[in-house]
C-alpha cells in the first residue's frame, strides 16, 4: 500500500503543476484572438475565450480543492515553504490588475472601443489567475504553522471570494452569459472584488505585522464608528478592579493566544505541546515540562523564548511574530511567583520591572500584598508614646497608613510602653528596623502581632532561634536581616513558612551550608545572602 504522507505530495505537486499549466492556456487562447487575422470579431465573444473560460473555472475548483482537502497545518515539507515564499510577492500583483480591470471598463463605458472592451477581458483573465496562483502558494505557506486561526481563515475566505469574483467577472465580460456585460449584477460583482481586496489586505496585514493593521491609524471618528477604542487607549487594558484580575488570565493567557496557541494547540499540539489551557501547560511537550513552578531559569518555556532569534529551537519560529521583551518578562515573573492560574494581581510580589510593564499597559492602581488591605489611621496618642521612648516613626508615603519604625544604634527602645503602643497599633506597623540595637530574643513576643510586617532588620542583635517563632508568624514578611546573630540551622526551619520571604541576610551567624540548603528547597523564589561569592 504506498505511503499516504507520499500520496499528499504527489497531489500538491499536481494540483500546482496543474494551476501553471491551466493558466499558460487560457492565455494562450485570449492572444490567440488578439494576435490573428480574427481581430475584428470581439474577443469578448469567440471561442478562444469562451474555452479560456471553463479552464479559469477549472483553476477555481483546483484551489477551492487545496483549500478543502491537502493542504492543513503540519502537512509541510521545504518544497512547500519555498513555493509559499512567493504569496507575499505574488499577491499585490492581481490587486493592481483587478483594480485596472475595473477602472478600464469604466472608462470602457463612456468611449464604446473595441480595444478598450478587449483590455478589460484581458485584464480580468490575467488578474484572476494571479489570483488563484497567488491563492495557492499562499496555501503552500499556511502549512507551516504559527498563524492565528481566525484571521487566516477570514484571509482565505476573502482571497478565494476575490478569485471567485474575478472569474465571474470574466465569464460576464467575455460573453459567457449574454447580456451581462454592463449590467447592475456586474456593478456588484465590481464592488464584490474591491471589497474582497481591502478586506483580504486587512487580514493579511494582521498576520503580516500586527493586530489592527488597516485600522491602527485610522482617526478617532472612524474608530469610533467601527466600534474601536480610541489610539490612546491601543495596547491598554481596561480592568475595573486591577488588583483582583488573574495573573496568568489578565497578563499570560493573552499571550500564549496570540504568539503561540496558532502551533501549540490541543489539535495540532507541535512538539506534543499545548499552551490552550491550564491543563496542557502542565502535561509538558514530547520532552516533559516546560513550566517548573517557582523556576523560570529551568523553564523550557522561557529558555526557548529567550535563545537567539537564527537558533533552531527558539519560539516562535523566525519567521513568525515574536514574543516582546514586556511579554517574555511576564512570563518568566509569572513562572517565578509560582506559574498560578489562581493567583490575582493584588497578590503577588511586584519587581520594580513588572510595575513598570503594568503601567505601560494602563491597568491601573494596584495594590498587592498589605496595600491591597485597608487599614485605619495610627492613632496620634500611640505614635507619641513610641517618640517618647526613642522610636523614629514615620509614614511609608504621603497616601498611606503604613509606617517605618526605627530604634535608633545601641539604644533600649523596646520597653513594656513602647511595645504596648506598638501593639495597639500593630495593623499599620510594615518595617520595623532593630538593627545593632539593645534587643533580646524575649522582648520580641509582640513582633508575631504585627501582622502586616514586611521588612524587618535584627542584624547585629542578641536575638536567636527563639526569636524566630514569632518571626515566623509573619505571613506578609518579604525582607529578614539576621547578620551578626547567633541563629543557627534549627533557627531557619522556623522560617520555612513564610511563603512571602524574598530577601535574606545571614552573614556571620551559626548556620550551616546543610540548613541553608534545606531552607532553599523550603523556599525557592527566596534569595539567601550569606556574605560569599556564589561563584
Amino acid at each position: 500500500m504506498p505511503d499516504r504522507a507520499s500520496g499528499w505530495k504527489k497531489n500538491k505537486r499536481r494540483l500546482s503543476l496543474f494551476h501553471v499549466q491551466s493558466a499558460i492556456f487560457s492565455l494562450r487562447y485570449v492572444t490567440d484572438t488578439f494576435s490573428d487575422d480574427r481581430m475584428n470579431n470581439l474577443a469578448t465573444e469567440s471561442e478562444h475565450g469562451k474555452r479560456a473560460g471553463w479552464i479559469l473555472v477549472a483553476g477555481l475548483v483546483g484551489i477551492l480543492l487545496m483549500w478543502t482537502t491537502g493542504f492543513t497545518i503540519g502537512r509541510s515539507s521545504d518544497l512547500a515553504l519555498l513555493l509559499g515564499r512567493f504569496h507575499p510577492s505574488l499577491v499585490h500583483f492581481p490587486i493592481g490588475i483587478l483594480v485596472f480591470a475595473i477602472a478600464l471598463d469604466g472608462w470602457s463605458r463612456f468611449r464604446s472601443e473595441k480595444m478598450l472592451e478587449q483590455g478589460v477581458v484581458l485584464a480580468f483573465l490575467v488578474g484572476t489567475w494571479a489570483t488563484i496562483l497567488s491563492v495557492a502558494v499562499g496555501l503552500h505557506l499556511e502549512t507551516g504553522g504559527g498563524y492565528d486561526l481566525s484571521t487566516i481563515r477570514l484571509h482565505k475566505i476573502f482571497g478565494f471570494s476575490l478569485a471567485a469574483l474575478g472569474t465571474l467577472a470574466y465569464l460576464m465580460k467575455s460573453g459567457f452569459f449574454q447580456g451581462h456585460k454592463n449590467s447592475k449584477s456586474f456593478s456588484g460583482v465590481a464592488a464584490g472584488i474591491l471589497i474582497c481586496i481591502i478586506l483580504g489586505g486587512h487580514f493579511g496585514g494582521d498576520m503580516t505585522y500586527q493586530e489592527g493593521y488597516l485600522t491602527r491609524y485610522a482617526p478617532d471618528g472612524v474608530r469610533n464608528l467601527m466600534g474601536l477604542p480610541p489610539k490612546k487607549d491601543l495596547g491598554k487594558i481596561s480592568l475595573s478592579d486591577p488588583s483582583a484580575a488573574g495573573v496568568y488570565a489578565v497578563l499570560v493567557d493573552p499571550i500564549f493566544q496570540h504568539r503561540c496557541v496558532t502551533c501549540h494547540n490541543s489539535k495540532t499540539h507541535e512538539g506534543g505541546l499545548s499552551l490552550e489551557n491550564s491543563t496542557d501547560i502542565l502535561a509538558g511537550g514530547k520532552d516533559g515540562e516546560v513550566v517548573v513552578s517557582g523556576r523560570s531559569d529551568r523553564s523550557e518555556l522561557v529558555r526557548r523564548i529567550w535563545l537567539p532569534l537564527n537558533h533552531a529551537d527558539h519560539m516562535p519560529p523566525e519567521s513568525r511574530r515574536q514574543v516582546t521583551i514586556a511579554e517574555a518578562a511576564l512570563i518568566r515573573w509569572w513562572i517565578d511567583q509560582g506559574a498560578s492560574f489562581e493567583q490575582e494581581i493584588g497578590e503577588a510580589s511586584i519587581t520594580p520591572e513588572i510595575e513598570a510593564i503594568l503601567e505601560g499597559l494602563s491597568i491601573g492602581d494596584i495594590r498587592h500584598g498589605i496595600f491591597a488591605i485597608d487599614v485605619f489611621d495610627p492613632d496620634s496618642t500611640e505614635l507619641t508614646t513610641l517618640t517618647r521612648s526613642g522610636l523614629r516613626v514615620s509614614r511609608l508615603s504621603e497616601t498611606e497608613n503604613y509606617l517605618h519604625v526605627i530604634c535608633p544604634r545601641a539604644s533600649s527602645c523596646l520597653t513594656a510602653e513602647a511595645t504596648d503602643a506598638m501593639e495597639a497599633i500593630s495593623q499599620n506597623i510594615a518595617w520595623l528596623d532593630l538593627g545593632e540595637s539593645v534587643v533580646s530574643s524575649t522582648s520580641l513576643s509582640f513582633i508575631s502581632r504585627l501582622t502586616h510586617m514586611t521588612r524587618l532588620h535584627l542584624d547585629q542583635t542578641d536575638v536567636s532561634d527563639e526569636a524566630l517563632d514569632y518571626v515566623g508568624e509573619l505571613q506578609f514578611l518579604e525582607y529578614l536581616n539576621l547578620y551578626g546573630t547567633s541563629i543557627t540551622d534549627e533557627g531557619l526551619t522556623r522560617l520555612e513558612g513564610i511563603e512571602s520571604l524574598r530577601s535574606l541576610f545571614i552573614w556571620q551567624t551559626h548556620t550551616t551550608a546543610q540548613g541553608i540548603e534545606r531552607l532553599q528547597r523550603a523556599l525557592p523564589n527566596l534569595d539567601i545572602n550569606t556574605g560569599q561569592s556564589s561563584n
